[in-house]
């Protein structure tokens, strides 16, 4: 539905390639947008990280010693209001020093009375005494910064981080369906082809259809509920540690799954490449490459001509994908750890003349292994097609129907 506003200048005549050639830009622009928003991501996380201290550490330091740091904090201010309109120690010895010199320049006889003595008897009727401060070790600076640490304000970018990482999975997980969008716009300029209108007019009644389905699931779903609801089912509600155990586990089995495809994946392509220039009578020869995806949950595979642009797998025939898929089958067959059986049926149903003998000749002898061919005399003949693959079938049956007892029995031979 993405492609409604350029189906809707095309339909009206509009020039066809400037409206691809926009629309190719604003996804492209789209592409540039997301990658730009995970850089900006990269940046934040590695500033989170760089000042971990002063986003985490700090205002939990300062929860914890908030009561603390204020008892200390009280303390002082009143000891501070006790001692006002009293002199500090320092300020009493500087006093008691100008003093005894005035009194010895101009006053006094006696040479005796020493700064010392003075400042002795001044502190003693002073009232100070730093006995009553339970923390006059601190120094005015440790206390200023003791009052910044429960008096600041802190913010965690934690929580919009994690929101921030769980928007751009979902943004970067699009990218790969906006570049496949660009190259089936790229693939419309060349001429004037507007396959692009009946693409969409065909996901159009697609999507109807599906609309109308899911309708019907959903009735089917409040049909079953209300079946359900009928029995009396007892059901704990307390958790089975061992599912949610094994719920903790299936991302670690996913990962391990696709570890695995990713050791094989380069073998994987490499064979599909052989087979399909062997096999798909449409490409053969022409094919450069395959590239297979990395995830098991969404596999998927890539075709790339000799002159460098994709062959799209809806732009083949019947036929043709029918060869595309049974080389994919062989290749996870032959790679896979574990020899599953296969069966094909209708095995040459959509096939034409040439590639009915390339697959006769080249794919089935190869995998013979563990492999069961569902087919008609019309598909596999007695007479010519079946010598082509004798040698390497270990048993053939005939399945003939009773049409009076209803019931079809199993033969030994091929019809």
């Amino acid at each position: 539905m993405s492609h409604r506003e350029l189906y809707e200048n095309l339909k009206n005549g509009l020039n066809q390639e400037v409206q691809i050639k926009n629309r190719i830009q604003q996804f492209e622009q789209q592409i540039d947008g997301i990658n730009k928003k995970e850089t900006q991501y990269r940046n934040d996380i590695e500033a989170f990280a760089k000042g971990l201290e002063a986003h985490v550490f700090l205002p939990k330091l300062a929860e914890s010693l908030k009561t603390e740091v204020s008892l200390i904090l009280k303390s002082k201010n009143e000891v501070e209001h006790q001692q006002k309109g009293f002199l500090s120690k320092e300020q009493i010895q500087e006093v008691s020093v100008k003093i005894v010199e005035y009194l010895l320049s101009n006053h006094l006889s006696n040479k005796d009375l020493t700064a010392q003595e003075l400042a002795r008897h001044l502190l003693q009727h002073n009232g100070s005494n730093n006995a009553q401060d339970p923390y006059y070790f601190l120094e005015i600076a440790e206390i200023k910064a003791l009052e910044n640490l429960i008096q600041g304000t802190y913010m965690n970018p934690f929580p919009s981080l994690t929101q921030q990482q769980v928007e751009l999975n979902i943004a970067v997980g699009q990218i790969t369906s906006l570049k496949g969008q660009i190259e089936t716009l790229k693939a419309q300029i060349s001429g004037k082809d507007y396959n692009l209108l009946k693409m969409y007019e065909d996901n159009q009644s697609l999507a109807k259809r599906l609309e109308g389905e899911i309708i019907e699931y959903e009735k089917e779903i409040e049909r079953i509920s209300k079946r359900i609801a009928q029995f009396d089912i007892q059901v704990s509600e307390e958790p089975d540690p061992k599912y949610e155990a094994l719920k903790k586990l299936r991302p670690f089995f996913e990962d391990v799954a696709n570890q695995l495809l990713k050791s094989k994946k380069q073998q994987l392509e490499v064979t599909m490449k052989q087979d399909l220039n062997l096999n798909l009578a449409a490409y053969r020869d022409v094919i450069e490459r395959v590239e297979l995806s990395e995830d098991l949950r969404d596999l998927s595979f890539k075709l790339y001509h000799k002159a460098g642009n994709e062959i799209y797998l809806n732009q083949l025939n019947t036929a043709s994908k029918q060869v595309v898929m049974q080389v994919l089958l062989k290749a996870l067959h032959e790679y896979g750890d574990y020899d599953p059986p296969v069966m094909i049926d209708t095995v040459m149903g959509v096939l034409d003349k040439t590639s009915r003998s390339t697959i006769l000749e080249n794919y089935f002898p190869q995998v013979s292994h563990q492999t069961i061919l569902l087919s008609s005399d019309s598909e596999i003949t007695k007479e010519t097609d079946l010598a082509k693959i004798e040698s390497f079938v270990a048993k053939t049956y005939t399945l003939k129907r009773d049409k009076e007892n209803q019931r079809t029995e199993v033969v030994a031979g091929y019809f």
